[in-house]
């Protein structure tokens, strides 16, 4: 009888999680280290998920939060701070259309924006994911994803 989980991981998926994980905690080794941990986690299901990417990247976002929790102990209340990782890592049509003359006005935005903002920005622009795949990492409404994208667009000066 065959394994009903999918073969984990191939090199092009475990390159993607790497560098989605990277987004988050912003150094190689770490995001290395995290990978290692989703595959783990992953392997040890006990069905294999309908959209694999999907559910490795839920795992990822999961895992590195609470990675970046336990960086950075925070009072109630207290934001993270806003120079989040994965900001620095639009390299899409975003970033391409602010040019280097706009950065400091991109990252001003940026820091302006909510952190769900913030993150509905980076995976559709910075991880190149559809709002179905962004609400299913989420656990949100694909509409809830449509409104914080748009919201964050309107933020961010040469978006629209």
């Amino acid at each position: 009888m065959s394994d009903p989980r999918p073969p984990f991981p191939s090199k092009p998926l475990r390159a993607a999680i790497v560098r989605f994980c990277e987004g988050y905690l912003g150094h190689r080794d770490d995001a290395e280290d995290a990978a290692q941990e989703v595959f783990s986690r992953a392997l040890a299901a006990k069905t294999a998920p309908e959209n694999p990417g999907a559910y490795l990247r839920k795992i990822a976002r999961n895992h590195c939060l609470n990675v970046l929790r336990s960086r950075r102990r925070r009072r109630d209340g207290e934001r993270m701070e806003t120079e989040a990782p994965f900001a620095a890592s639009l390299a899409g049509p975003l970033t391409l259309l602010a040019g280097k003359e706009c950065r400091a006005d991109v990252q001003k935005a940026l820091a302006a924006l909510t952190d769900e903002q913030r993150e509905v920005l980076w995976l559709r622009y910075g991880e190149d994911l559809s709002r179905s795949e962004i609400a299913a990492i989420l656990g949100v409404a694909e509409s809830t994803v449509k409104s914080r994208l748009e919201e964050a667009v309107k933020k961010v000066p040469g978006t629209v």
